[in-house]
């Protein structure tokens, strides 16, 4: 079965000691569009594995397809985990934040996670797409229960996650990750939110990873990267 993921890419820093981290980009971004991020973290001591992916996934109208991608990230990020054999920080931007919450809900090794923004991926693909998804939302919501954003309290106990949600926006509602988060703090999860005003969904991509890229690094020491 041919891989959905695009492109597999390690920058690794010139500093001494460095730790290792997995840096997953958007169903319609590209690594190149990281770089300056990339540039920054590998300054600050991070040896980035990153991963882009493939379009197929946005124009099949196959569910199955999404499927496929979640489990090759998760396969992927347990065998460099398991080559590491240390502990792997994640960062995940848009649909990359979705692969990093499977990660870390299905890996018991992978501890934390900063995710800028994101959102229900069965609302997302149907809205930018809707020639292509002609399912019912429920259907495809029901499709993908295992792999969408809404998880149990007990599989993201004892993790530290870190959420940069924009204030609003047509594309991704941010209400849905509002609510989502509140179960789980209610629940006693350790999930940090920092909201942008500024900014919808790709506005607040670019100031976090192009404008402002050093905001990662905060957002990693917030969750106990070291």
């Amino acid at each position: 079965m041919p891989s959905l993921i695009k492109t597999r890419k390690v920058y690794k820093s010139h500093r001494a000691g460095a730790k290792p981290l997995l840096l997953m980009c958007g169903l319609w971004g590209s690594i190149w569009q990281m770089r300056l991020l990339i540039r920054a973290l590998n300054k600050a001591g991070y040896d980035v594995t990153a991963l882009d992916f493939s379009s197929k996934i946005i124009t099949s109208g196959n569910p199955q397809d999404m499927i496929q991608l979640v489990d090759e990230v998760v396969d992927f990020a347990d065998n460099l985990q398991k080559t590491e054999k240390r502990p792997i920080e994640l960062v995940g931007v848009s649909f990359g934040a979705l692969l990093s919450l499977n990660i870390v809900r299905r890996l018991p090794a992978y501890k934390r996670s900063v995710l800028v923004t994101g959102g229900d991926i069965a609302k997302i693909i149907q809205w930018f797409v809707p020639w292509k998804w002609k399912m019912p939302y429920a259907e495809l919501a029901t499709e993908w229960k295992n792999l969408n954003m809404y998880s149990e309290p007990s599989e993201l106990a004892g993790k530290e996650l870190l959420f940069v949600l924009h204030h609003k926006g047509r594309m991704i509602d941010p209400n849905d990750a509002v609510t989502e988060i509140r179960k789980h703090t209610e629940a006693g999860n350790h999930i940090t939110v920092i909201e942008r005003q500024r900014f919808g969904h790709i506005g607040t991509i670019v100031e976090e990873t192009i404008i402002n890229p050093k905001r990662v690094l905060q957002h990693l020491r917030k969750v106990g990267a070291e």
